[in-house]
């Protein structure tokens, strides 16, 4: 069977319980938050606010707007959009 070559979007909740990737930003002292980018802000914040998440925010930097939240494991994230 030949693999797909259609380009596969990930939803952003995907990222949440992401572990394997996040697993080594606990171990720095001052770690970057992971940043996702999404076509629709709002939208995916009320989503994230539906999952029982709390989201908080920063100022909006150009160029776009964004928010951030934590995960279970105090993993930062940040979900940008320049749209």
């Amino acid at each position: 069977m030949k693999p797909s070559t259609t380009p596969t979007t990930i939803p952003a909740a995907a990222f949440i319980s992401a572990t394997a990737m996040t697993s080594n930003l606990k171990s720095s002292a001052t770690p970057n938050p992971v940043a996702i980018v999404v076509d629709d802000l709002d939208a995916t914040k009320q989503r994230i606010k539906a999952a029982g998440i709390e989201t908080f925010d920063h100022a909006n930097d150009d160029p776009g707007h964004r928010f951030y939240f934590r995960d279970g494991d105090d993993i930062e994230f940040e979900v940008v959009s320049y749209a």
